[in-house]
């Protein structure tokens, strides 16, 4: 069963899924394997939604939903089925979730009267443009106002709800499209919140990235402050001393053994992909080769897909490993220096998250080795600086492996689908 809350849930039986060719993202995968997925559902036919949640569903739902009352939701932005069928799922819990809430009933407003005074030299067509051009204005900062205080109302119902797992977005690898829980993470929801469609605003690389991004932290920027005001409670300005003492904790922890070594590795993928273009196309030509040849035993597609993987994995990993160390060992230096009792539960947190992120990569890589043995000389130092990274990391935090992450670790994740 599908959870939507407290008192809806969908039969996944109720779920029909259509498996497509992508044109999107893909590398050797494009229009070969079908990767894409189609997600329909009944909207009239399911008995589980009362009928004003039908009826709100139907309405938000627009063009994505036929004449026969089947929702269609097309999910193609990820590279494998199971992370498309996943984006697809979680798509439509967000839009039932949406369909869930009753609307507020608005209040009509009068456009404000102040300043409706031109000078007496103006024409009386320029004082009706003048007050057209003002009335504009105002009702355009009124409906940003509204929406603004739609969002924020939205977010604090989001962080209420029993659905939303506490802190669960704090320990993981920041992986949405293949997390099992991301229809239970208020950090998720938040971002689909804000969504705009635009796939420019998804993009790290692109300008609208950052102003979504920044847009979001001001928001809950002041948010916070309205939560804080409306308890009572102040805080004191960060001092000068204060922000010098965050930096040096900050290089200091970029220094520790570890995040050097998690640099360097970073530094060496980057080199081994840069040089194993041409290695990539051999093989790719290999796998069409035996496609079209049909030996039995042979499984082209299937290694297609898993030297895909094991890409991704790694391209994913190599970043985060030394950011997920960094702030394991500064988590550590602070709670040592500041001395008020903690049980670096933080560190430990974030150091597990980094060594899942090494466990992996390094099944990865031994998949890579698999797919092409002429790399053994390039990838088994590869191998042997990860093992060596984790064992490091053991060392320096021998809890971490002991840490429970919330959602992840306390059996959440079978209860998701």
């Amino acid at each position: 069963m599908i959870q939507i809350n407290d008192s809806i849930a969908i039969d996944e039986g109720e779920l029909r899924f259509e498996f497509l060719r992508a044109s999107g993202p893909g590398g050797q995968n494009v229009n070969k394997v079908s990767t894409a997925v189609r997600l329909r559902f009944d909207v009239l036919a399911c008995p589980s939604l009362p009928e004003e949640v039908r009826a709100r569903l139907l309405g938000l739902a627009g063009r994505r939903v036929g004449r026969d009352g089947v929702l269609s939701i097309e999910a193609r932005r990820f590279r494998t089925q199971e992370a498309n069928r996943r984006d697809a799922i979680d798509r439509l819990v967000l839009l039932v979730r949406k369909a869930v809430e009753k609307p507020k009933p608005r209040r009509e407003t009068k456009p404000s009267r102040a300043g409706d005074e031109t000078p007496a030299r103006a024409s009386k067509t320029d004082q009706k443009a003048a007050r057209g051009d003002r009335r504009l204005r105002e009702s355009q900062t009124a409906e940003t106002g509204d929406l603004m205080a739609a969002r924020r109302r939205r977010l604090k119902e989001l962080v209420g709800d029993p659905q939303i797992i506490p802190g669960v977005y704090n320990y993981c690898d920041r992986w949405c499209e293949r997390c099992p829980l991301t229809s239970r993470c208020l950090v998720y929801a938040t971002e689909q919140e804000e969504d705009s469609g635009d796939p420019a605003s998804r993009d790290i690389n692109n300008r609208a990235f950052w102003d979504r991004l920044g847009e979001i932290f001001r928001e809950a920027h002041e948010m916070l402050d309205e939560m804080l005001e409306e308890r009572g409670i102040v805080l004191p300005p960060l001092d000068a001393e204060a922000a010098r003492e965050l930096a040096r904790w900050h290089d200091e922890a970029w220094s520790h053994p570890c995040a050097v070594a998690a640099g360097e590795y970073r530094a060496a993928v980057e080199a081994w992909f840069e040089q194993a273009g041409p290695r990539f196309q051999e093989r790719g030509e290999e796998l069409e080769r035996l496609d079209r040849m049909g030996l039995p035993g042979a499984d082209p597609e299937g290694d297609v897909l898993r030297l895909q993987e094991a890409t991704e994995v790694i391209r994913w990993y190599q970043h985060q490993i030394a950011v997920k160390i960094v702030r394991a060992v500064g988590s550590l230096r602070r709670d040592d220096e500041i001395d008020i009792g903690l049980d670096h539960s933080d560190a430990d947190g974030s150091a597990k998250v980094a060594l899942i992120g090494i466990d992996r990569s390094l099944a990865a890589w031994s998949e890579m080795l698999r797919q092409l043995p002429d790399e053994e000389d390039q990838i088994l130092p590869l191998l042997a600086a990860l093992s060596r990274l984790r064992r490091d990391i053991e060392a320096t935090f021998p809890d971490a492996r002991a840490f429970i992450r919330p959602g992840f670790d306390t059996g959440d994740v079978v209860a998701v689908r």
